[in-house]
């Protein structure tokens, strides 16, 4: 029963290589994983450091205000920039894009990454060379 030993020592090798390529495919998953993480972590701090940032602008403009309407300064030029920044400032807020991640993949053609060939020469093929 060598031919049967045989035929299944290359069932095993395929075997082997279908395990193989199903590792290969979960890491290379795993590691897009990791960069959308990272990608996602990455603009979700941008948006925070936008919004602190626009909390610092009208914390600012709150105490030109205050301390306008103390010293009895306010005029509407003031108030036409103050309300300018403040439109401004809700303007930057509503920019905040949303992230452009595309994902590209492309099929697998198992014919090309698996061929098999019979190179066994039977007894009435000796004849047939000649």
């Amino acid at each position: 029963m060598v031919t049967l030993d045989y035929l299944n020592d290359i069932r095993e090798q395929l075997d082997q290589w279908k395990v193989s390529c199903y590792q290969q495919i979960d890491d290379v998953y795993e590691q897009v994983q990791k960069e959308i993480n990272i990608m996602v972590e990455k603009h979700r701090n941008q948006i925070i450091e936008r919004a602190a940032n626009n909390l610092e602008s009208i914390k600012q403009l709150r105490l030109r205000l205050r301390a306008l309407l103390k010293e009895d300064q306010i005029e509407y030029r003031l108030i036409d920039n103050i309300t300018e920044e403040l439109e401004r400032i809700e303007q930057a807020e509503h920019e905040i894009d949303q992230p452009n991640i595309r994902i590209l993949t492309e099929k697998l053609n198992g014919d090309n990454l698996v061929h098999v060939i019979d190179e066994t020469r039977y007894p009435d093929d000796l004849f047939e060379d000649k």
